[in-house]
Parts: C-alpha cells; structure tokens; sequence
C-alpha cells in the first residue's frame, strides 16, 4: 500500500489535514480508489457504509496498518493523540511570573477504557482548584496567608475567565457572522500570548506582550460591534471603543483604562522600540484585561448551557491503545 498511501498523503497534505487526521482519511481513499477490495459476502464493501465495520477485526488490522506507516514516516511523537489543546494564563507569586495551565474541558472517566464525559464549563468545574495548576511554581503552603489568598485569587480569575472565553469561542452563536466569531478566537489567543511572553521574563518580549494585550481587549470589544452592529469601529482607542460598546451592555470602569499604556506606545513597543513598562504593571494591565473581555464576552450568547456535556466513547479501531477521540 506504501505508493497508495504516499499519493495519498501529498494530497492530504495540500488540503492541510491535521496529521493524527489523516490515516483514517487514507483509508477511506484507498477503499475509493480501489487500492484494496475488502467483501461482505458478495457485496463489495466500498459499496456500502464503512462506518458500519468500524468495530470488525479486519478494520482495525487495515487502519493499524496505515497508522504504522504514518508512524513509520513521521514518527511516534509526531502521531501522538494530543486531545484538545490547553488554555494558558499566567500568575504572579512573589512578583516572579508562572503559567497556569488547565484543560480546555473538564473531563470525567464513565467506564475506564471506554468512555469518557467532556463537560463544557464556562468556568471553573465541580472539584476543579486552580491554583493546582500553575506550573513550576513554589509550594505555596510557604507562603503567608494573605499572599497565598491573593494568588489563589489570581489563579481562579485567570483560570475562570479563560474558560469563559473558550466557551463562547466553541459554543459559537452568531450564525454566519465570521468576523465576530474570528475576533473571539483572536481574544483568547492573544490573551494566552501575552501570558507565555509574561512568563518567558525575556526583556524582547515585554513590548510585543504588551501589545498582545492590546489586541486581546480590543477584540474582545470589536467582537460586541461586530455582532450587535455588522460592523466595527476601525480604531484601537479603547476607551472610544468602551464608550461604542456601553450601549450594547458592555459594563466597564473605564477609568481603568487611564493607566493603560496609548496605542501610540504600544505600535512602537511591538517592536521592539521604546522602553515598556515594567513587569509589575504589565501584569496588572493583564488583569484589568481579563476584567474587560469577560464583561466583553457577556454580551456574547454562547449556543449551549453551561455544564453541558458529551459521552466519548473510544473509537473501536483504536481500542487497544485507549486514546479517546476528540
């Protein structure tokens, strides 16, 4: 099969198909394209539905067999199941910055091996701390009691806001506007931008941090525009765009936004110009953001209710191994 499955993979690969996506998509092409014939009795199975003999032995020996030459050509790292990707914000223990990572969802085991509950949360879940999640951080049981609160305070509010987002960035409702639902995806992109550069301490991603904030609360707030208008104030002033947001039931402070820093300042620290500020207020502007795209992202609906949840069930074909499909 390996001169099937290197056409194959070519094609897939313009069409940029996601690696682990693609033995199953090569199977399907070589029962397409006649490269193998497989019957069910006198009845070609390529005539019928696939899916119908996705738990029979014999297609789990085919798809291990295209799995092992992927694996083959590009390696076992390469084709590990990654499940969906993490959300990242950062926290600050003793002024020194450090990832929080959490799931994306929240997971449940129903049947060990078999079956699994994905809940989607708009925050924080039944049993789910976290300040378990900061990463290389220092045990904060060493801490004094009120710094240990303040950053267990940061880390529910990182943590919960970045769920919050993500909802809505999955739960998606607003039909066929694309450009809102793009500017929801680039809120929380560059929200978890900001914080890997926050964490990185390097002194050339401090600017690009800061205008990584920047683009997060602006399109939060271009978000509203775009869905309760159809369109959107072409400005990065945020305060023009709180004051274009307000009637559409954005509730912000906006004297919070005196001591963040001008577009002006930010244009020219994104790259790499100017002096911009330090650490601390970085940090602080990051929490004022998150502030910002959470009373943003409250005047967008998401399509389901918090809470809500699937049963996963293991794909049969990858049973043996226990990876679950996401």
């Amino acid at each position: 099969m390996a001169h099937w499955l290197d056409l194959f993979d070519k094609e897939l690969g313009l069409d940029e198909v996601p690696l682990r996506q693609r033995p199953m998509q090569a199977l399907f092409k070589l029962f397409e394209h006649d490269a193998i014939e497989m019957r069910a009795g006198e009845t070609r199975i390529r005539e019928i539905n696939i899916a119908d003999h996705a738990a029979t032995p014999w297609f789990r020996v085919l798809y291990s067999a295209v799995e092992f030459w992927y694996i083959d050509l590009f390696g076992e790292e390469a084709m590990a199941e990654t499940g969906n990707a993490p959300l990242e914000g950062v926290v600050l223990v003793r002024g020194l910055p450090f990832l929080l990572r959490l799931r994306a969802n929240r997971n449940k085991v129903e049947i060990e091996g078999k079956q699994t509950w994905m809940y989607f949360e708009d925050g924080l879940g039944e049993g789910e701390v976290a300040h378990d999640w900061i990463i290389g951080g220092p045990d904060l049981a060493r801490l004094d009691e009120a710094s240990r609160a303040e950053v267990e305070a940061q880390a529910a509010t990182v943590a919960s806001t970045l769920r919050y987002v993500e909802f809505r960035r999955v739960a998606w409702r607003g039909g066929e506007n694309e450009a809102a639902r793009q500017l929801v995806v680039n809120t929380l992109s560059s929200l978890q931008q900001a914080a890997r550069r926050m964490v990185s301490s390097r002194d050339s991603s401090r600017g690009p941090g800061w205008y990584d904030l920047q683009m997060a609360a602006e399109c939060a707030l271009k978000a509203v525009l775009q869905l309760k208008t159809g369109t959107q104030l072409r400005t990065h002033k945020l305060n023009e765009l709180l004051d274009a947001c307000t009637p559409h039931g954005v509730v912000f402070d906006e004297t919070k936004l005196d001591d963040f820093p001008s577009p002006s300042e930010m244009a020219e620290w994104r790259y790499g110009q100017g002096r911009p500020w330090r650490l601390e207020f970085q940090h602080r502007a990051y929490l004022m953001v998150l502030e910002l795209v959470r009373a943003s992202m409250a005047q967008i609906p998401p399509g389901m209710t918090p809470g809500s949840r699937l049963l996963l069930r293991y794909p049969p074909w990858l049973s043996d191994t226990g990876t679950a499909e996401r």
